[in-house]
């Protein structure tokens, strides 16, 4: 999960000045940020749906997977629509579908008696990767004058995180 929080709160607090970058208006950049957010509904809803239906571990894997691909065409976005409308469907869904399929791993790996503080325990992990990828990209675009190796690192970090979730099995219970 903080592999993918690496990436998400990146991408999140750095798409809008790559996209000023990259010749938009702000204007636009601010109205695909708010398409980014609004689409990631989608994937709430439908990847929660999913995790109902299917181990959670694998829809999880998904969505990872997603933000890893979105990351990826983001960082290839120059001109045009047809780019732009694809990073915001794969991404948006996956980074979506991610918010809320983690709560739904984590209580098929580890049940509900210490769901609270196992929760805590992997915030706690995560945070390290909300904060340092956001200071990543700054520092690789102050250096470059460019996204586009942070981006494609948040790319391989969301699709490594992906192939973690999808190898990793749960815990065996033990019986009290």
């Amino acid at each position: 999960f903080g592999l993918r929080q690496f990436a998400v709160g990146a991408i999140s607090l750095h798409q809008v000045p790559f996209l000023v970058d990259t010749g938009r208006s702000l204007e636009t950049a601010s109205i695909i940020l708010a398409a980014v957010t609004m689409t990631s509904i989608i994937g709430r809803i439908g990847f929660g749906w999913l995790a109902d239906r299917f181990p959670p571990r694998y829809v999880m894997a998904t969505s990872m997977v997603m933000v890893g691909l979105g990351a990826f065409i983001l960082s290839n976005v120059t001109e045009g629509l047809p780019m732009l409308l694809l990073y915001i469907v794969v991404y948006s869904i996956g980074w979506g579908g991610g918010a809320t399929t983690m709560n739904a791993t984590r209580g098929a790996y580890f049940g509900r008696r210490a769901f609270g503080t196992i929760s805590g325990s992997m915030d706690f992990v995560q945070m390290f990767g909300l904060v340092l990828g956001p200071i990543f990209a700054g520092f690789v675009f102050d250096r470059t004058g460019s996204y586009t190796i942070a981006f494609n690192s948040f790319a391989i970090s969301a699709f490594a995180a992906g192939a973690l979730m999808f190898f990793l099995r749960p815990p065996k219970r033990v019986e009290e």
